[in-house]
Order: C-alpha cells, then sequence, then structure tokens
C-alpha cells in the first residue's frame, strides 16, 4: 500500500493543459460501480446531453454495471476495465483504442484505485475531473495536483444531486435532477401480461433481500408485514427474490392467500418492468429503491441508521419513504420497525 501511495507521487505536478473545459465535445466517464451507483449516476449523463446534444460521453465500467448502460441513449460507447490477470490481458490492450479516441476530459466518479489511476492516466486526455473521495491510500487529491478540477466532498447530498455537480465546471446547467431507468418494450409488455389479470386489485411488490445478509427482510419480518398490509381492501402481495431464494420464499408464503412469487426476473431489465406495474414497492435501501424513484412508484426503503444511509443514498424530495433500524451504529435493518411499513403502506395505499 505505501508503495502504491509513494507511486501516486510521481505524478504529482502533472503539467496542465490549458484546453478549455467549456469547448468539450468528447468525455470519457469512470463509472466503477455497482447497479444502484449506476443508477443514480444516469440523471448526470442525462443533464450533460440536454446542454450540449452533439457531446460524445463514452463509459469506462467493470462487469458488475457495464450491462446497464446497454439501453441509455446518452452513451455512445462502452468500454470494459477488468480486475487481475485481465486488466493486462483485455484492459491494456484496449487502451490504445481508447488513446486514439483523444478524450477532451475524463470523469472520474468514485475514489482513485491504483489500476484505474493509471489507465486513465495512459489514454491521455486533455482534461482530468473527480471528487476528492477519501481513499485507501489516504491521499488528498488537493495535495497530490493532478487533477485540473476537483471537487470537495459532500456527503451530505443524495448521492445523484452530488454527482450532478460535475456539470458545474463544464458550466452546464441542470434542468431536471430526477432519477430514470430503461428497459425495452418487451420486458414491459411481459410484465403488463403478467399483472394484467390482477390489476383490479392494489398490487404490492416486497423485494426481501439486500445488499448484504445483514441488510435483507427475514421471513418472520417480510410475512408479518405482508399479513398485515393485506389486511387493506383489495390487495394482493408479490415477492421479489434471486432465483436462489425463490424455494425458500415460497414455502415460506404457501398456503396465505394473496400471497405470491413475482415471476422470475433474469436480469435488472425485467426488474425494471416488474416495478413499473406495481402500486407500492417495499424494499430494504438497495437498487431497487432507486428503481422505484426512477419509476416514480411509491416506495418504502428499509435503511441502516449510519449518517451515510440516511444521506448519500436517500432523497427526501423522491416517492421513498423512509424506515430506518434502531441501530445507530450498525450497517444493519435489523430492529427496524415492521409497524412503521405498514403504517406507511397504509397511508400510500389509502
Amino acid at each position: 500500500m505505501q508503495i502504491k501511495k509513494a507511486l501516486f507521487n510521481l505524478f504529482k505536478n502533472r503539467k496542465k493543459s490549458k484546453f478549455d473545459i467549456k469547448n468539450a465535445q468528447n468525455i470519457l466517464i469512470s463509472a466503477r460501480c455497482k447497479i444502484g451507483d449506476t443508477i443514480v449516476l444516469f440523471p448526470l449523463l442525462r443533464e450533460m446531453k440536454k446542454n450540449n446534444p452533439n457531446l460524445n460521453i463514452d463509459i469506462l465500467a467493470i462487469r458488475h454495471n457495464s450491462f446497464m448502460f446497454k439501453h441509455n441513449e446518452n452513451v455512445n460507447n462502452i468500454y470494459m476495465l477488468y480486475k487481475g490477470i485481465s486488466f493486462f490481458t483485455k484492459s491494456l490492450p484496449n487502451l490504445f483504442k481508447l488513446r486514439k479516441n483523444n478524450y477532451d476530459v475524463i470523469i472520474d466518479t468514485f475514489p482513485i484505485k491504483f489500476e484505474s489511476f493509471f489507465y486513465l492516466h495512459l489514454i491521455n486526455a486533455k482534461l482530468y475531473l473527480t471528487e476528492n473521495f477519501p481513499n485507501r491510500y489516504a491521499l488528498d487529491l488537493n495535495e497530490l495536483n493532478y487533477f485540473d478540477f476537483l471537487l470537495e466532498q459532500n456527503r451530505t447530498l443524495y448521492m445523484s444531486k452530488s454527482l450532478l455537480r460535475y456539470l458545474e465546471p463544464f458550466g452546464y446547467k441542470c434542468f431536471d435532477n430526477s432519477l430514470e431507468v430503461y428497459t425495452t418494450e418487451e420486458k414491459q409488455k411481459y410484465a403488463k401480461d403478467f399483472f394484467k389479470p390482477y390489476k383490479e386489485k392494489r398490487i404490492i411488490a416486497i423485494n426481501v433481500l439486500g445488499s448484504a445478509k445483514s441488510r435483507c427482510i427475514t421471513a418472520q419480518d417480510y410475512i408479518y408485514i405482508a399479513k398485515e398490509i393485506l389486511k387493506i381492501e383489495n390487495t394482493i402481495i408479490f415477492f421479489i427474490t434471486m432465483p436462489q431464494n425463490i424455494l425458500e420464499v415460497k414455502n415460506n408464503i404457501k398456503d396465505i392467500p394473496n400471497m405470491h412469487l413475482a415471476y422470475e426476473t433474469k436480469d435488472i431489465f425485467d426488474v425494471i418492468a416488474l416495478v413499473g406495474e406495481v402500486d407500492l414497492l417495499i424494499s430494504p435501501d438497495t437498487a431497487l429503491v432507486h428503481i422505484g424513484s426512477a419509476l416514480k412508484k411509491d416506495t418504502i426503503g428499509i435503511y441502516s441508521n449510519i449518517e451515510i444511509n440516511r444521506t448519500w443514498w436517500y432523497d427526501p424530495e423522491s416517492t421513498v419513504t423512509m424506515v430506518k433500524s434502531k441501530h445507530e451504529l450498525v450497517n444493519s435493518i435489523e430492529g427496524f420497525d415492521r409497524d412503521e411499513v405498514i403504517l406507511n403502506a397504509n397511508k400510500l395505499l389509502h
């Protein structure tokens, strides 16, 4: 780690370009993140294109999120950054193509990592822009003096709104800070047909899985919540889960009227289409909460109570209602108030 930190100092006084960022037409955005992080990045791409429709925006993604940009109309090209041996066998050969693209600006939207920093440096853009994130090397990027534009960290803003600050160096305006997601007409039709027999009812979807075991809804909790919500007239509940958990959820809800498994989702675009057809979504704080917000669906998000989850991951201006864990210092949803979920569901459905 110390060796890597020392190597960063080789670039401490990079010669800065005199290129005016306001003339930028060709941009590479490094987005090394997962699904939820990617969704909150989409407004930045949209607003950049609104300000400059002729802008070319390429994405440097990783395996966990490259597919998310597939249907995004604001993206021109998607490139992959690989880890381990594949960094040398796949990423480095691709480097020459990226160098030839002659990017005006590279925006790195997540904390610097050793391999990605040097990769982005070798692409040789005119200007580099990032935020002064805390990083594993304990580097203050102001002291590194590498980046042409450096935003100061702000975790009091919802992540999507914080990312929209990257518009400022370009002199761009933010016309709309709302989230958006993309799917296909085929998947939307499938979801619509699936829920068609239930359209006379109010459809509630409960996602039981979070990003970690400590952030999943337990069977005891989701059965209790579902039974109480079903006391609301004319409601029906569908559970969303991953293929490996389908049998477990199926066994837990069998023989309970008006509780069903949703159809098996093969990818995130199936999930987006599914959420688009429901009246209320209940989910731990994960990508589905962002999807519900983007689709303007009433959503109850169950969050752990550490500060970053109450600010960085939650937008109080969205259609999401927050229910918090009772544990202040643990990144877990254990101990959340089930009755608060039910109370909010009653309010939203009446």
